[in-house]
């Protein structure tokens, strides 16, 4: 939910999402298929719940990366499988429809009178050109090229630990020698850009989170009663929240931008564009209970509105600033005076720990022109008396003098702009406009991606708005479905992006799902809140609280409330997937996309994930419309030991662990026999758009063995020997040898009809059913 901060310290008024829940199972994708942090272990739980992003849930949820064949890719990432969906086109009439399914455990939406919890979801994509299979980072090689690819190109990796950190010291910023500031933040980047380790899963950057952690926490936020503490650098950073109040890492995620939507900083992963063009976090979707929620977003999606940071002087090899106002930010780094102070003038002193503590005493009190600091015994003498026009800061030390910085060379506010790519073969305004004139979907400018840069423009794209829907209604305490989407699990159907330069891309998705309740305003609880026993101020919420409902004439009750978890958020990402360009024949046509979710094992033994099925497994569409049929699955789904507060186990049809689909056409929705091929009429009525000398018996063989026979005969569209007629070994009755992924084909319809299929190895009545229906339109 909202949170509108009034910022004391004169900081931009945010606006910002806060969120609640319990320690257990929260929120989970089911399509596509969410990580929750796994990779590939044949547990029930996952190995390292920070390897990538905090999701605040069950240490059972979430599926493995897929596999592309038989056998598990192990540590070779050549053999994992990225699911791969094509993307719109520069029209409405050219989406490529994704159906997203989740389940979330707290509540959700509004049914009636019914309302427990505030609630939004929200989806957002990070992407970045796909590259060369060259450009997979390889090794830990010092060379720059080695080093970039291993900083910038997000994977899944192979290897489940942490990326690597090391934290900045107070010395990087309290040193009275700019010199000494420099060759500090030199050495330990240098060092942390080389440490990124090419087998382990990279979505955000170290950089992403060295600013992150650099730059000072929003002050206007409230915090209950939490005590947000301090990490080396001796003051509150972005690492600290409400509900992170530990500074705790997860990959390279930043957890004030995590725990805040729309966020007031960028979320651009590099100060410079990278080789990648990996885009700042896009908004896709946002999903509420308060429907009001909406203009809010708009006004602060990073998709079209730009945002603020503080950006460092060339003379500071620091590009980023501590300060997250313009006023403070001009500040930082500006004129520092050491060993010189004047009389007078003092509005008060206190003692602190740092200089930087002390200008943040100055910034908190209205009157405060400038300070005074004394190293030695920590006395911060706050002034009112201004030096010119400029408010300035002074470093009373007793050591010798140093030179004052120029006084131009203070931090600067600069906006940056959001983009989903940067057309680089644009090279021109007149060729940027080519771009735009064809594109109804996109925002298309010849712009700069900066404003301290006006003079380097570029072709930039930038997304559409996300759509703003009412969220579908949940009861607490329950990871089921709803019926807001006809008894399924929640859904909401979203359009992949259009990419103007027909540039494959790699993704990662994520949803966020925030809620908190109404004890206290969402819209206008702010700092001035936070208990301070000192002033007299009392949280709204307090930690655990006792309360006396019998006038004292009994025992006290006390009420289970923790503080950092007034609001919270979850978490789930997807595994990377690509993005591919259209090809022909999908020109003005609309695209459904038609997976599978779940993994092996019943229904127990999955919790919190879920058992298989097809998504959507009931759709409707025209027949001037394309169908792309596509899965993944795993080979180390086992679910073994440790199986935490669940049941181990694996059951389910062939090998242990191992997830495999077929998609063949059935008579009846009540039966579970497929039809014979001779009676189908689902193949004779489509054709392959992606491979269009595929036959109609072609598709039906691939789909009905997962693409371990990709047609009938040598027809051109099979790779190598993969066709029936071949000398191939033979598939084994329950798919064993068949591959866990499968591309399929997209599809379009020479005639409509109703069309129902099935699953042969997964479908197994009275224990899981995997069947569907189809209907297409004239």
């Amino acid at each position: 939910y909202f949170i509108q901060s009034n910022l004391s310290m004169r900081l931009l008024v945010a606006l910002c999402c806060c969120l609640f829940g319990t320690p257990l199972a929260d929120v989970y994708l089911g399509n596509p298929r969410g990580s929750n942090n796994r990779l590939n272990e044949q547990s029930a739980t996952r190995t390292n719940g920070n390897r990538l992003f905090d999701s605040q849930n069950n240490a059972r949820g979430g599926y493995n990366t897929g596999d592309k064949h038989s056998t598990a890719a192990g540590n070779d990432h050549t053999k994992q499988y990225a699911m791969q969906y094509y993307a719109s086109g520069p029209t409405a009439g050219e989406a490529s429809k994704l159906v997203i399914e989740w389940t979330n455990q707290h509540g959700c939406g509004n049914q009636g009178t019914t309302h427990k919890t505030n609630c939004n979801v929200v989806f957002q994509m990070m992407c970045q050109n796909q590259g060369e299979a060259s450009d997979y980072p390889t090794g830990q090689g010092n060379g720059n090229t080695d080093v970039m690819e291993r900083n910038f190109y997000m994977r899944d990796g192979t290897d489940t630990n942490t990326q690597n950190y090391n934290q900045g010291t107070e010395q990087e910023w309290t040193s009275d020698d700019f010199n000494v500031k420099n060759q500090a933040y030199n050495n330990r980047m240098d060092g942390n850009y080389k440490n990124v380790q090419t087998a382990r899963g990279l979505h955000e950057t170290v950089w992403w989170y060295d600013m992150c952690r650099y730059r000072s926490n929003n002050k206007g936020l409230y915090i209950a009663d939490q005590n947000l503490g301090t990490g080396s650098l001796k003051y509150v950073g972005s690492e600290r929240t409400r509900q992170n109040n530990n500074g705790n890492r997860r990959g390279y995620e930043c957890p004030e931008e995590r725990d805040h939507y729309p966020y007031w900083a960028p979320t651009h992963q590099s100060d410079m564009m990278d080789k990648y063009q990996t885009t700042p976090w896009i908004d896709i979707a946002y999903l509420t209970g308060n429907m009001s929620d909406c203009d809010r977003v708009s006004r602060g999606t990073e998709n079209r509105v730009p945002k603020f940071r503080c950006v460092m002087p060339e003379q500071s090899s620091r590009t980023y600033g501590r300060s997250i106002d313009k006023e403070s930010c001009e500040q930082e780094g500006g004129c520092i005076i050491d060993g010189l102070d004047y009389a007078g003038a003092d509005l008060y002193s206190r003692i602190v720990e740092s200089f930087e503590a002390c200008m943040d005493k100055c910034r908190e009190e209205e009157k405060c022109k400038s300070v005074a600091f004394s190293k030695g015994g920590k006395r911060c003498y706050l002034k009112n008396k201004e030096n010119g026009n400029q408010k300035v800061v002074r470093w009373h030390v007793k050591s010798a003098n140093k030179k004052c910085f120029d006084s131009d060379i203070g931090g600067k506010w600069v906006e940056f702009y959001g983009y989903l790519e940067i057309l680089s073969t644009a090279d021109t305004e007149a060729k940027c406009e080519a771009y735009k004139s064809k594109d109804e979907r996109n925002k298309i400018a010849w712009m700069p991606l900066r404003s301290d840069k006006p003079e380097d423009k570029y072709c930039v794209v930038q997304a559409p708005e996300p759509i703003c829907q009412q969220a579908p209604f949940t009861r607490v305490n329950h990871l089921g479905n709803s019926p807001d989407t006809d008894g399924e699990a929640s859904r909401v159907e979203v359009e992949m992006p259009h990419f103007p330069s027909g540039v494959e891309k790699r993704c990662a998705l994520r949803i966020r799902y925030n809620i908190t309740t109404d004890e206290f305003d969402n819209y206008g609880t702010d700092s001035t809140y936070n208990h301070d026993q000192s002033k007299g101020i009392v949280s709204p919420v307090e930690q655990n609280p006792i309360i006396d409902v019998t006038g004292g004439d009994s025992k006290p009750l006390r009420l289970a409330m923790n503080t950092n978890q007034y609001g919270r958020t979850f978490q789930d990402r997807t595994h990377m997937f690509k993005v591919l360009p259209r090809v022909d024949g999908m020109q003005g046509k609309i695209l459904h996309n038609l997976n599978v979710r779940g993994k092996r094992g019943n229904i127990v033994q999955t919790f919190p994930a879920v058992e298989y099925d097809f998504v959507p497994n009931k759709l409707t569409m025209s027949k001037q419309e394309l169908l792309h049929i596509q899965w993944t699955g795993s080979n180390t789904h086992n679910n073994g030991n440790p199986g935490g507060d669940g049941q181990t186990g694996d059951a389910g049809e062939g090998t242990t662990g191992t997830d495999r689909h077929n998609f063949l056409q059935m008579l009846k929705e009540d039966l579970h026999y497929p039809m014979p091929y001779e009676q189908t009429t689902l193949w004779d009525s489509v054709e392959s758009v992606s491979h269009p000398d595929t036959s109609a018996m072609d598709l039906a063989i691939g789909y009905a063995t997962s693409g371990y026979y990709c047609g009938y005969s040598d027809n051109g569209v099979c790779e190598g020997s993969h066709y029936v007629t071949s000398n191939k070994e033979a598939m084994e009755q329950q798919l064993n040898n068949a591959p866990a992924s499968y591309f399929g084909h997209v599809l379009k319809f020479k005639n409509g009809g109703k069309f129902l299929y099935i699953c042969t190895r997964n479908n197994n009545f009275t224990n899981r059913s995997q069947k569907g229906v189809l209907t297409v339109t004239e």
